[in-house]
Order: C-alpha cells, then sequence, then structure tokens
C-alpha cells in the first residue's frame, strides 16, 4: 500500500460496551460481551472500552465492568482493553477493585485495565448536570486520576464533552473552554483527546470548531482577539488607531506582542492526539462529514457495535432509532465498516480520496449482528417510532 494510502488509515475506538449501557440504562450480561468482543478482535479492532468505574448503585448497568476484566484476562486477548473512570479518587481502579473484593463482589483481582478513560464536559451546565459539581472541580480531580495513573504507568485517553454544542449556543467557546481543558488533559499524561456530543451533528459547525482548535488563527481570528484589552494596549502603544491588524501594519515588535495572545488563547493542537465521538438522533448524516475530517487529518473515531438502526421501513414519525427513540446513538461500527466498504465496491472512490479502517467488513457485520440479536431478544423489537 503506498504511503499517500497508509495516511488515510482510520482507527475505529469501540465504546459501546460502556457508552450504550450508560445512555440507554440497560445492562449487556458477560458471556454476551465476551463473544461480541471475540468477534471484534476477530475482526480487527483493536482498542475497546468495556465499561465504566463508578458508583454502582447509581450506574448498575456496568456493575460487571472489573468481573468482564477478569474473564478477558483469561483470554488471549489481540486489543488493549479500556475502562472509563468517573472523577472521585474512589472509582480508581485499583480503590475500586480493591473495595469490590473486600465486599466480595468480586471473587478475584482481574488487575488492572490496559488503559483509563477520563471525562471532563466543556459545558458548566453539563458537569453541574452529570456530577452535581463544578467544572473547575471535576478538573482537579480529573487531573488528580491522570497523575496517578501516569505514575503507574497506565495509559490515558481524555474525553471533553459537549464540545460541539450541548445546551445554548453561547454555554461552550471554543478558544475559553474547550482548548484549555485539551491542554490541561494533554500535558498532564493523556496519550489522545476525545471531542464529542451528545448533540445533532452539523457538519459545518464542527468543521469550523475543529479548525479553530487545530489550525494556525486567520487574519479574521487575529481581528476578533483585537476586542480584548490586552490586544487593545498593543493597538494604542504601537499608534494603530485602524483596530485592525492587517499584514502591512503587523510589523515584527507588533506581531511579537500579539503572537504572544494568540498562543495564549488559540494554541494549535496537534490532530494526530484528537479522536472524535458522535451522536446523531436521526443517524444517517453522521457519515457525511466523515470524509472530510479524514481529508483534514482526523483519524480516529469512537464507535459502537451495539448502536445501528433495524433494517426495515422508517415509522410514520421519522427515522427508524435504536431502542429509545429518545437517546441519540453513538456512530455505528458496522456502518462505518460498511460506508467503507461501499465507498470502494459500488462508487469505486480510490483510499487515496476516501479512506480505510483495514477491518474485516463481514466480521464486524457478524458481531453487530450477534449483540444486537441479543438486545433484541433482551428488550423487544428495536424498530419504535419517534
Amino acid at each position: 500500500m503506498s504511503e499517500e494510502n497508509l495516511d488515510r488509515k482510520v482507527e475505529l475506538y469501540e465504546v459501546g460496551f460502556r457508552d450504550w449501557r450508560l445512555c440507554h440504562k440497560k445492562t449487556l450480561e458477560i458471556p454476551d460481551m465476551l463473544k461480541t468482543i471475540s468477534l471484534l478482535e476477530d475482526a480487527g479492532i483493536r482498542h475497546i472500552e468495556i465499561g465504566a468505574s463508578v458508583n454502582y448503585e447509581k450506574y448498575p448497568w456496568v456493575d460487571n465492568t472489573y468481573e468482564l476484566l477478569g474473564e478477558l484476562r483469561k483470554r488471549n486477548g489481540k486489543s488493549k482493553y479500556s475502562i472509563y473512570i468517573g472523577p472521585s479518587i474512589k472509582n480508581y481502579p485499583r480503590n475500586k477493585i480493591d473495595e469490590l473484593l473486600e465486599k466480595k463482589i468480586l471473587k478475584e483481582d482481574p488487575g488492572m485495565p490496559d488503559e483509563i478513560c477520563v471525562s471532563i464536559s466543556a459545558s458548566e451546565d453539563r458537569c453541574q448536570e452529570i456530577y452535581g459539581k463544578s467544572r473547575k472541580i471535576i478538573r482537579k480531580q480529573v487531573l488528580r486520576q491522570i497523575k496517578r495513573a501516569v505514575k503507574d504507568g497506565i495509559p490515558v485517553r481524555g474525553y471533553v464533552s459537549a464540545v460541539f454544542g450541548y445546551y445554548a449556543p453561547f454555554d461552550v467557546d471554543i478558544v475559553r473552554d474547550v482548548i484549555p481543558l485539551c491542554r490541561d488533559l494533554l500535558k498532564a499524561g493523556c496519550y489522545q483527546v476525545c471531542l464529542g456530543d451528545k448533540a445533532k451533528i452539523d457538519a459545518n459547525t464542527i468543521e469550523e470548531k475543529l479548525r479553530i482548535i487545530t489550525e494556525k488563527p486567520t487574519e479574521e481570528d487575529i481581528n476578533s482577539i483585537l476586542k480584548e484589552k490586552e490586544a487593545k494596549k498593543i493597538l494604542k502603544k504601537y499608534k494603530i488607531e485602524s483596530n485592525v491588524i492587517t499584514r502591512d501594519n503587523l510589523n515584527e515588535n507588533i506581531a511579537e506582542e500579539f503572537g504572544a495572545i494568540i498562543n495564549k488563547h488559540r494554541p494549535v493542537l496537534d490532530k494526530s492526539k484528537i479522536a472524535l465521538h458522535f451522536h446523531e438522533p436521526e443517524y444517517i448524516k453522521w457519515e457525511s462529514p466523515i470524509i472530510k475530517l479524514v481529508s483534514k487529518g482526523f483519524r480516529t473515531f469512537d464507535t459502537s457495535i451495539v448502536d445501528v438502526l433495524e433494517p426495515g421501513k422508517e415509522p410514520p414519525h421519522g427515522p427508524v432509532r435504536p431502542i429509545n427513540p429518545g437517546i441519540a446513538p453513538n456512530a455505528s461500527t458496522q456502518k462505518f465498516v460498511m460506508f467503507e466498504k461501499q465507498l470502494k465496491e459500488d462508487y469505486g472512490i480510490p483510499i487515496s480520496e476516501s479512506f480505510y479502517t483495514g477491518l474485516d467488513c463481514d466480521k464486524i457485520i457478524a458481531a453487530g449482528d450477534y449483540i444486537r440479536g441479543y438486545v433484541k431478544i433482551k428488550n423487544g423489537s428495536l424498530r419504535q417510532a419517534g
């Protein structure tokens, strides 16, 4: 495969065993998860978030997470198994395992996960809604979790949620809220930060916000910074009355001082350290920005093997939605790989103009069919009107 095609390689990070259960408040049995994970590994998936380390009285749907980890350790697994941990230090894997052993909920020590995932919302309202605490407090707790994991030699993946507009349009500001959180997580030791939301996907909004996060500022961006007091002082110092910085009046001294402001407010984040986590209520539109995002340099996407709509006609009230019509599903692992296959086989689009995952499409579909068949038996028809 050419270097150009290798550059289009996309990794899918499987999150269904954690995110689907927490979103839908439904459990999955260990034998069924083990079977599905085995099928996913045979298909080529190499990162699987298997559950969550949280208060299990509040979130009982994931209370078999460490039991699942123990069973996976008995196998010759091919993937890295990660666990999302809540911000409280009680949820750190070693602490949680010791607690479960002491209460005799766990029969044996499963050992530590291969990775842990920590999360903070860019939205103050969202932090209050989930944790009942301010973003400032959650940030402090999350950084403490990362510090301990780094000391223990465990890789950490960070999540920043509500990036693309969870609540009111002005609830989250990319420069003020998102970029500093990403920098904090990466500096503390996260190898990657995943940006996500549960809101309806708007391709233009996503593209613009990712541009702000990962690309150098334009003249328009620079001029937006002029509204700040810090910038106005520089304008006054150099007797610039136009209030507009252009390439003509941006001399070396001014450029250096404004550069400091820009770097402070608009640091460029490495795209290789950014992953994307989408939810889409209508479920058919998340595919449209994928090729564009890949062409922009984004290479890791969170997907769920449990989230896929049931084949069949749409109900009269709108698109088919999985299990609960009120919950926006994750991007589907199956649909992602089927989309890749369709681009290649049905439309003849070369990898150099699209992307490839290196995953076995038939085996991914088999894994999805298996777990969705289980879910359907346990929870009734997947086809529900909105």
